[in-house]
């Protein structure tokens, strides 16, 4: 009963109650407390319960339910919205301002440990949990935390698209006649590709139609809208 909440607020805490910036010891703490929530959510519904279930804590946090005010401020909150936020808040870090991943390992790990995190919780709890991801959003301007993520995921394969478009991807004859400049997988697009898979199984979980919530509906049309024609 305390050892995943307590998970939960040391992310918040270290990751949104010290101004924005987090030290190196901190980032530390952080991704030995998400490699735990891994590990405790896998299979288990008694943790993904309690990663969904609210806390009356007050923490500004960057991707909240629709219910969040003007002060950004909250009197409940889950364990799903600060994972979920967190994973918001890494993003930026990871990429410069063209979508191009930048060699920071620490981020690369956050990202991949945040999606399994919310990937557990979705295939667990399925019901409250698409509930409550249908209706998070991004505090700043109240756009859907779903189309965001859709939008980040895809986002993630233009390098590999491009390259299959183009022909070159695989093809070493191919690769010769395009030049092998722009055709081929850049540097670290691998990084990309393993980011976009484990983000793309998330989406599906959410996706899936189980039959007892319109939530699968909803978000399913918001994730359409994303991709890629």
């Amino acid at each position: 009963t305390l050892l995943v909440p307590s998970l939960i607020r040391v992310i918040a805490d270290l990751s949104f109650n010290n101004g924005g910036t987090i030290s190196p010891e901190s980032d530390e703490t952080i991704m030995t407390a998400l490699k735990t929530l891994t590990s405790l959510t896998h299979e288990n519904e008694i943790a993904c319960d309690q990663l969904i279930s609210p806390y009356p804590w007050s923490i500004a946090l960057p991707v909240a339910g629709k219910s969040i005010r003007d002060d950004h401020s909250m009197s409940q909150i889950s364990g799903l919205e600060i994972i979920f936020s967190h994973l918001f808040k890494t993003v930026p870090k990871t990429e410069d301002n063209d979508g191009e991943t930048l060699n920071e390992k620490s981020g690369y790990d956050t990202t991949i440990f945040c999606l399994n995190i919310l990937t557990n919780i979705v295939e667990m709890i399925p019901n409250p949990t698409k509930s409550l991801a249908e209706n998070m959003v991004i505090v700043d301007d109240q756009s859907s935390a779903v189309s965001w993520l859709a939008q980040w995921i895809v986002s993630k394969t233009s390098g590999f698209r491009g390259a299959v478009m183009k022909g070159s991807f695989g093809s070493t004859e191919s690769a010769a006649i395009a030049g092998n400049d722009d055709s081929e997988l850049r540097a670290g697009e691998e990084g990309n590709l393993v980011t976009a898979g484990n983000g793309f199984v998330l989406l599906s979980y959410l996706m899936l139609d189980d039959g007892a919530t319109a939530s699968s509906s909803s978000i399913r049309d918001i994730v359409k809208k994303e991709l890629p024609t």
